[in-house]
């Protein structure tokens, strides 16, 4: 018998469970905005009513973590660091916040307006059809088009993110593969704008492992480890693809640069160091 799961985003539905098969919907969005009139940035998580994420005073550039709930109209948020603790509290209208951050001494005004729209306002429903071991992966778009994709997973949940990977201000599509050794591994769909559906994502997608998306830089960054002791890392910067891999037995390592305008490419062999500094320790925080 045929197992469909069914996500309709009129009854408001980001996660639900259908015949043994679940599915789980997690959308990651960037803001910008200020507070008291001081510019800032910031990135939440959200799945189900949940949200989580963090923000920074452009000014200061120190990520700040936020924890709380979301429903259609309302944010709210809890702040804390070192030296205190405080609300955040939102009204949502289309892709616009507006509210008030408040400690025990202060209120202030907070404003941001989000850098992409959100999948529910351009899918209509989801349903993944998985009486076959290739599941299929049905799309109902809000513009009447209807897309069917063939997805090779290996999770359970079944783990889909919607994200703008590109930075064009609409959200794209990651479904999770596989999880083994810390690495995970996607399959990337980009939204078309131009024909109102989601295609593969060009290959410079395909080496990327467990992603970090910088929204603030417009960069993603992997690592992802072969075996015990081989590393390797992508930089998806807006004008270079940087690759390099690092052998901790061997203590070799090189490194590839490549120009995004031009195609054009230089190697170099690199040591641990400038594999650490420059690869490992470069994933940012938002």
């Amino acid at each position: 018998m045929t197992k469909i799961c069914i996500i309709s985003f009129m009854a408001l539905l980001i996660s639900t469970e259908c015949l043994g098969t679940p599915i789980e919907i997690t959308e990651i969005t960037a803001y910008k905005g200020s507070i008291a009139g001081s510019p800032t940035f910031m990135v939440l998580i959200e799945k189900e009513n949940d949200v989580s994420g963090r923000y920074i005073y452009e000014k200061y550039k120190i990520p700040i973590s936020l924890n709380g709930k979301i429903t259609p109209e309302k944010l709210s948020l809890l702040e804390s660091n070192a030296s205190n603790i405080a609300n955040l509290e939102a009204s949502i209208h289309e892709e616009t916040l507006k509210g008030t951050w408040q400690d025990t001494k202060h209120t202030y005004r907070l404003e941001a307006i989000a850098r992409s729209r959100s999948y529910k306002k351009i899918i209509d429903r989801i349903e993944i059809d998985s009486a076959t071991q290739e599941k299929i992966l049905n799309i109902e778009l809000a513009t009447g088009k209807k897309q069917k994709i063939k997805i090779s997973t290996q999770t359970n949940p079944i783990n889909i993110t919607f994200e703008d990977l590109n930075f064009d201000g609409f959200p794209d599509m990651r479904i999770l593969e596989i999880e083994a050794g810390g690495n995970s591994a996607y399959s990337y769909y980009i939204y078309d704008l131009k024909n109102g559906i989601y295609s593969p994502a060009p290959a410079v997608f395909e080496r990327l492992t467990s992603p970090v998306v910088s929204h603030y830089q417009k960069a993603i960054y992997s690592v992802s480890k072969d075996g015990c002791c081989k590393y390797s890392s992508e930089q998806v910067l807006p004008d270079t693809l940087r690759y390099a891999e690092y052998d901790y037995v061997s203590q070799t390592g090189k490194e590839t640069l490549t120009n995004r305008t031009t195609g054009n490419t230089t190697q170099r062999l690199i040591n641990r160091a400038e594999f650490e500094q420059d690869y490992l320790d470069k994933i940012p925080q938002l």
